[in-house]
């Protein structure tokens, strides 16, 4: 469910935000461990409290919609299914290395940075091919987060090998298309 998971870390504390309404409505969260909390329970009349201030703080609208979807990504195992899916894409994506401008995929679960070089042997920047991979991907109908030394993608936690296999394809003709106009 967190990335502090993924490395057998266990916080003191998390900060926690769109992920927990998926980004439908504002949303934002700080979790503690029970013992930390703990020292800010006591009678009311102590005024014993966590003083804090936040914009969309007990927002019964968002609440619902958080609780709506940890219960989904709990009940259809989309933590595990991000981990599935995400060796897929990472295998997908290693494939662009045979242009010979990938130096590294790298990321975790469904989240995926590449980074882009002019030649995987002297690992020298290509900013030009950044700049052309935003225009030709824009073309081709897919909005990549995208910096002119590497690009990031993050499909939905619900989708499917076919919707990663259309996803990698888009890319793939876009780099193509980006590698002709910075090589011509």
């Amino acid at each position: 469910m967190f990335a502090a998971q993924t490395f057998g870390v266990t916080p003191d504390i998390i900060c926690g935000g769109k992920g927990l309404s998926s980004g439908a409505i504002p949303m934002g969260a700080m979790m503690a461990r029970e013992d930390m909390g703990e020292v800010f329970y006591g009678p009311a009349a102590d005024d014993v409290n966590f003083a804090h201030g936040h914009t969309f703080a007990g927002n019964p609208l968002a609440c619902a919609v958080g609780i709506a979807v940890i219960d989904e990504i709990v009940e259809k195992e989309l933590a595990c299914k991000a981990y599935e899916l995400g060796n897929y894409l990472a295998g997908r994506l290693e494939g662009l290395k045979r242009y010979g401008v990938v130096r590294e995929v790298r990321g975790r679960g469904v989240l995926r940075g590449v980074e882009l070089v002019k030649d995987v042997q002297t690992m020298e920047a290509y900013p030009a091919l950044g700049q052309a991979l935003k225009q030709t991907a824009l073309n081709n109908g897919l909005i990549l987060r995208i910096d002119p030394s590497w690009f990031a993608v993050a499909p939905a936690l619900i989708a499917e090998k076919a919707d990663i296999d259309e996803l990698c394809d888009l890319i793939e003709k876009s780099l193509v298309e980006a590698l002709e106009q910075v090589r011509a």
